[in-house]
């Protein structure tokens, strides 16, 4: 019976832990959802380039970083095709520094494409180089935001929140039992000892 109440008792405080750590990964799904989704967008005007970078901030957590780069001919208004296009990264913790040549995708529209893995927290400025037979010109697009990484999720604090409720569960079904006992051994003990229990001589 004592078991029984035990268990009623952590049952439901299990449950309450286990719906406030899927409220709270459905809060932080929805919170980085953000950063999923979010591009940036910028369009610079550089001697004959027309040029607009697309920086894709899916997973920026000390993580890859993609960028997206139309390089349209300001005569003509048609993409070059032929240029090299380089992106330049540059931290703001130790002066840190990265770079990806970005590939040519005929796919509509034509761009060039680079992937960078960014391994370091902070302040990153990114630049988007262009040479082509039409000349060289070098552009800051952007900058980007890592945030430092956090020890601790949600999910992990939800995991020792549990794991120290069946503790507390088990140390509690423990004592109770060990308690029943000790009244169940006084109970015989008094027993044995009451007089009226003790047989007559006939």
């Amino acid at each position: 019976m004592l078991v029984k109440r035990a268990l009623a008792l952590v049952i439901p405080l299990l449950l309450l832990s286990v719906m406030a750590g899927m409220l709270a990964g459905t809060v932080h799904a929805q919170e980085s959802g953000t950063n999923q989704t979010g591009t940036t967008e910028v369009n610079v005007r550089a001697g004959p380039y027309d040029i607009t970078v697309v920086s894709s901030l899916s997973n920026l957590s000390l993580g890859q970083a993609r960028f997206f780069i139309t390089v349209l001919n300001v005569a003509t208004g048609e993409p070059v095709r032929d240029a090299r296009v380089v992106v330049r990264l540059k931290g703001s913790l130790n002066d840190t520094q990265g770079w990806a040549n970005a590939m040519y995708v005929p796919s509509l529209p034509e761009h060039y494409e680079a992937r960078i893995v960014l391994d370091a927290p902070g302040t990153w400025r990114v630049a988007v180089e262009v040479t082509s037979p039409l000349g060289r010109e070098e552009v800051v697009a952007s900058t980007l935001e890592v945030p430092i990484t956090q020890s601790f999720t949600s999910g992990s604090i939800v995991f020792a929140g549990v794991f120290v409720l069946l503790l507390l569960g088990a140390c509690y079904v423990w004592w109770s039992a060990r308690r029943a006992q000790r009244q169940r051994l006084a109970v015989g003990v008094a027993s044995e000892g009451d007089p009226s229990n003790a047989g007559q001589d006939t």
